[in-house]
């Protein structure tokens, strides 16, 4: 799937709701009343999207790039986040409930405490999930331990924000409408199952172990893994990998590393480390045969082979 199509797929998924509205046919309310809606609507169909931004799924980082999807992820979320914060305050209309012959709340708006509780915890939640992300390196965790609270925080988000929509929206309350955030909801969780759990389980029947560990320069190593099972990795050259050495296959402490060998080397996989971090630091110290696990490739910076060019001048 071209970038470009990647685009405006989310571009469709953010809009769809708009489309949805508009179709009911309900009597517009004014126009404030409209904007506060579209804005809110807009903002938890691109909040469900960001699920398929998490940076993990190759069919999306080998063709835009894992850096230009984690960045796209950053600003759409901020976006996001922008168009939630205005969307309570522009409402105009009266706060009462709705008389029992107004079934579609045309002069109203619902501010019921069953509506807007989910609504206030997504609210905030939402630009805690910001701020969280934005002062990552302030909050002093460890990278796996952020990523763990950041996952299920956006999950607790997501489904209060989707709770409030179906109890409090004027347009929600029709079954396609409905339908729309329910199956959103699941495809979000669903990534987040596949990041943190199937993934694992897939990597799980695949394992590798370390091979050596060679020093090659100062503060700089050589690690070389061996597929402890029939086959081989297949990647490209300038492609890398999310490297878990020692640790159980669901932990989340690993670390991205470019692939160092040449695809047409073997079943061995090596990678050049400096040290830098908390796991390049100690990579001297990794014993041969110690377990390992690869994510792997990610990538779309390649070096494409091709037989009728020269390799120098």
């Amino acid at each position: 799937m071209p970038v470009g199509l990647l685009i405006l797929f989310y571009l469709a998924l953010g809009l769809a709701p708009l489309a949805l509205a508009r179709a009911q046919g309900l009597s517009p309310r004014t126009p404030w009343d409209e904007l506060a809606t579209g804005l809110g609507m807009v903002a938890l169909a691109m909040l469900l999207a960001e699920f398929l931004l998490l940076g993990r799924f190759r069919f999306v980082t080998n063709r835009a790039g894992s850096d230009v999807v984690m960045r796209s992820h950053q600003l759409l979320a901020r976006a996001a986040l922008a168009f939630a914060l205005a969307h309570p305050f522009l409402y105009v209309s009266p706060r009462n409930p709705a008389p029992v012959w107004d079934a579609t709340r045309h002069g109203v708006i619902e501010y019921g405490w069953a509506a807007t509780w989910p609504g206030i915890l997504a609210w905030l939640g939402l630009g805690g999930l910001v701020v969280m992300a934005i002062a990552k390196e302030a909050t002093g965790l460890r990278y796996q331990h952020w990523r763990l609270l950041h996952g299920a925080a956006a999950a607790l988000v997501a489904a209060m924000a989707v709770l409030h929509a179906l109890r409090a929206g004027r347009y929600s309350a029709d079954p396609a409408m409905a339908r729309l955030w329910l199956g959103l909801l699941a495809v979000a969780l669903l990534a987040l199952f596949w990041v943190y759990a199937v993934a694992p389980l897939r990597r799980w029947r695949r394992p590798w172990r370390v091979s050596e560990v060679r020093h090659e320069a100062d503060r700089t190593w050589v690690l070389r893994v061996t597929p402890d099972f029939p086959g081989r990795l297949r990647y490209r050259a300038g492609q890398f990998a999310w490297l878990n050495v020692g640790r159980a296959v669901f932990s989340l402490d690993e670390n991205p590393f470019s692939i160092a060998s040449a695809p047409s080397r073997g079943t061995e996989v090596e990678f050049l480390i400096k040290e830098q971090g908390d796991f390049s630091g100690s990579v001297g110290r990794i014993a041969p045969g110690t377990r390992a696990w690869l994510e792997a490739p990610h990538g779309h910076l390649t070096v494409e082979p091709h037989a009728d060019a020269p390799a120098s001048r």
